[in-house]
């Protein structure tokens, strides 16, 4: 049933994951312009995730909106309006960072549950074995692989 079921957080979730993880595993020898980059990236979509959230609150305008990823992902201004627009027109617009969130949590719990039986290549077996459930349904993976 899990693998019938797709959420867009899981899978965009995952991309994201792995650009960081790349990093982690030593991608690009070092060098600051992959790491600025991916932090740059990760900032523009962190930026999103609390833009949809205050737009669908009611807690955030669209101009407060804009002047946000202007002040805090460095957008020039008609970039950082077009991100409000798609913010407030695309809710799942944040859900890509929320995944990324799940599923570096769910690493952690991993690591904790699996104490020296965890190893990056189980996590990531058992993860990508769930196909891409709701986030809710992630947990389930902390019982996979006890052999």
């Amino acid at each position: 049933m899990r693998r019938s079921l797709q959420s867009y957080a899981t899978s965009e979730g995952w991309a994201h994951y792995c650009e960081e993880m790349a990093l982690e595993a030593g991608f690009g020898d070092g060098d600051p312009r992959h790491t600025a980059a991916v932090a740059r990236d990760a900032l523009l979509r962190l930026t999103r995730l609390a833009c949809v959230i205050g737009l669908h609150t009611g807690e955030l305008t669209h101009p407060q909106a804009a002047a946000r990823f202007e002040a805090e992902a460095h957008t020039p201004p008609a970039l950082a309006a077009q991100q409000a627009t798609r913010c407030l027109l695309d809710p799942q617009a944040g859900d890509y960072t929320r995944g990324k969130f799940a599923i570096l949590d769910l690493r952690d719990q991993a690591r904790r549950h699996w104490g020296p039986g965890f190893t990056h290549t189980r996590f990531h077996t058992a993860l990508l074995n769930l196909g891409a459930p709701p986030l809710a349904l992630l947990p389930a993976l902390l019982g996979a692989g006890r052999r």
